[in-house]
């Protein structure tokens, strides 16, 4: 057990915070880089590895067309920007859901530190890289400027366990993705739920983000990382 605030709770976050998940997030690929299980070598649909075919399966349960058109959107951008690099990515077991929920505060104050992640469920082996992708993810929610909190998180990951250049390319897109696949399994878990307000509720701040960061240009974001 640890005791903590939920970091999604925390109504102080500032850039302290930002550097704080950065630099935890390296610290765990590098505790893990050397970690191995034949258990972990699974599927999952949160397993960005596999994004373009689960976009590719579940973009027809999202009926509002614009919607569908941005989920769209992202998947041209991982088939351009992602797949052709895939190889060159390195490998290993992460956590896979350092999500807002899952990340602990020692209080609710600006003076707080992130000193907890919990739930490892979702452990799989897969792109080194989705992990910061997915922290950056859940950290940008609800956040003005999203490209901040991404160039401030990887920075800070940076500095501890250096990125590869690939990795940088592909961080955005990996980013994006992450999104896409939580509006498509939520837009699936709604048809099997139709009365479940909750699954409308959760998806609005993944689409508020998406809106965001398509109007960056993905290539552009890149290079800007690799700098």
């Amino acid at each position: 057990y640890i005791d903590g605030i939920f970091y999604a709770n925390h109504q102080h976050i500032t850039d302290k915070h930002l550097i704080q998940l950065g630099t935890m997030t390296a610290k765990l690929t590098l505790a893990t880089s050397a970690f191995s299980n034949t258990n972990a070598k699974r599927y999952l649909d949160w397993d960005l590895k596999h994004a373009p075919s689960v976009i590719d399966n579940k973009i027809t349960f999202i009926k509002n067309g614009k919607q569908r058109q941005k989920i769209a959107t992202i998947r041209q951008m991982l088939t351009t920007q992602l797949v052709p690099f895939s190889d060159d990515l390195p490998h290993g077991v992460i956590h896979n859901d350092i999500n807002d929920y899952n990340l602990l505060l020692d209080g609710d104050d600006e003076q707080a530190n992130i000193t907890g992640l919990i739930d490892f469920g979702d452990m799989v082996h897969s792109y080194q890289v989705n992990e910061l992708a997915i922290a950056c993810t859940y950290a940008l929610l609800s956040t003005e400027n999203p490209l901040d909190v991404i160039k401030t998180i990887v920075a800070a990951y940076h500095q501890t366990n250096a990125l590869t250049p690939t990795e940088l390319w592909v961080l955005f897109p990996l980013i994006c993705a992450r999104l896409a696949t939580s509006v498509c399994n939520s837009a699936q878990a709604i048809l099997d739920e139709p009365d479940n307000d909750y699954l409308l509720i959760s998806a609005q701040p993944a689409w508020q983000a998406l809106d965001k960061l398509l109007t960056f240009d993905a290539p552009t974001v890149g290079f800007e990382l690799q700098r």
